[in-house]
């Protein structure tokens, strides 16, 4: 249970930031209408659920406030990235809320943000000195690239479910494809590294690479060929992007415990 904390923080922050990032990549042409406020939104409550998993890490709110007081601690940067990147969604939340049309230099600014945030989350891990499970370089991509990966799921199910009709996902579904390769690179090399240093987690790892990059690079595969219908499709990304994301974290965290 003391992992649940560190696996509620990356999963959730990591999945606000990765559609933060993925809507900057592949801009909808819905800019306008319900899924202009929708995204941020969303990524507000993920976030949120995300902090609420680092107070309980810290335990007393007394640590918190001492974390943000060395702003060298990697505590301290993921909790400084995550304010801002909660008060530039806030910020695309209303201006999109209220003017029925997404900032695209704020939702920019965002995106910048959430990228901040996968890179100290990442250097959190990689400068783990004492834990040699968790002090590698592997972990950086490992943590970016997830983030991204399970967020672009959850990206393309809200431009379906909330965008114009009209909107094609195949330009996504292209991006998607290659998102879940680099996904499958960069759990390949923390299979490599546990390999290496003898942890036995590797057999989840590679039950989260055949749940995740290879099975949502299948789905996109088979929308963009017309087997799959678009709604399923981007269902089937979202679920086996999320529960890919939690298993390979839960694997990587269990090996530190």
């Amino acid at each position: 249970m003391h992992i649940l904390p560190l696996l509620v923080f990356t999963t959730f922050s990591g999945l606000a930031a990765g559609v933060a990032v993925f809507r900057a990549i592949v801009p909808t042409k819905s800019t306008d209408g319900k899924l202009a406020w929708m995204m941020p939104a969303i990524s507000i409550i993920l976030l949120a659920v995300g902090l609420l998993g680092t107070l309980a890490h810290l335990g007393q709110p007394l640590r918190f406030i001492n974390g943000l007081s060395n702003p060298g601690s990697m505590i301290a940067q993921e909790a400084y990235w995550s304010i801002g990147f909660g008060i530039l969604l806030a910020i695309d939340f209303v201006l999109a809320k209220f003017k029925n049309a997404s900032n695209k230099v704020v939702a920019g600014l965002a995106a910048i943000a959430a990228i901040g945030l996968m890179i100290v989350t990442s250097l959190a891990y990689f400068k783990s000195i004492g834990m040699p499970t968790w002090n590698t370089a592997a972990a950086i991509p490992f943590f970016a690239v997830g983030d991204l990966a399970a967020g672009a799921g959850l990206a393309m199910l809200l431009m379906q479910l909330f965008g114009d009709r009209n909107d094609s996902l195949e330009a996504a579904h292209k991006v998607s494809i290659g998102i879940q390769v680099a996904w499958l690179a960069a759990i390949a090399g923390i299979i490599t590294h546990f390999a290496l240093i003898g942890a036995d987690t590797v057999g989840i790892l590679i039950a989260g690479i055949a749940l995740g990059p290879i099975a949502c690079a299948a789905v996109s595969f088979a929308a963009l060929k017309g087997v799959l219908k678009p709604q399923p499709a981007v269902i089937a990304l979202a679920a086996f992007g999320f529960v890919a994301l939690v298993i390979v974290r839960y694997a990587f965290f269990i090996v530190g415990a």
